[in-house]
């Protein structure tokens, strides 16, 4: 798999390894292993969302819906655009460098994903990763954020999270 939080040299497992609990978020039709101490907010408002956040805010993830139905009307560069357009709302004035577009499967699910970095002012650099997964009934967004600082730290937990993400029944 192509994701940005491959693009570091393999770093060795956490010594400590956490118990992940199951997370089923219906608006989405998915579900996603969160790792014991991380915490989960489920936002609603203008936008609604799942928010997962590490201990201390190093990784922060969302989990959205966006459209009824599935891939079967876009194209591969609308997904791409849209997942772009996406990220710039939730980046607003960052600068994103993107650095990947990809397409992958994830427990069956199609995604079509893009990686890329960011400057923040008072964080510093930060990776990003947006995957648009067809879940059956719509398409849901992933959407990782780890500040560079912390990467080798989150790596392994990050992708797991990525590959645990499942449609629901």
């Amino acid at each position: 798999m192509k994701r940005i939080l491959g693009v570091l040299f393999m770093v060795a497992v956490v010594t400590v390894a956490a118990q992940a609990k199951v997370y089923s978020y219906k608006p989405a039709n998915m579900s996603i292993d969160i790792p014991s101490g991380w915490t989960t907010e489920e936002v609603k408002g203008d936008e609604n969302y799942l928010e997962v956040k590490s201990p201390n805010s190093e990784v922060i993830i969302y989990l959205e819906y966006y459209d009824k139905g599935g891939f079967g009307k876009y194209t591969a560069d609308e997904e791409y655009e849209y997942l772009e357009t996406r990220l710039g709302k939730i980046l607003g004035d960052k600068a994103l460098d993107i650095t990947d577009q990809f397409e992958e499967t994830v427990n069956g699910m199609q995604v079509y994903a893009i990686s890329g970095s960011y400057d923040d002012a008072d964080y510093g650099k930060a990776y990003v990763y947006c995957g648009a997964f067809e879940t059956g009934k719509q398409l849901s967004t992933l959407t990782v954020d780890v500040l560079e600082s912390d990467m080798k730290k989150f790596k392994n937990q990050v992708n797991k999270i990525i590959d645990s993400a499942k449609k629901l029944k």
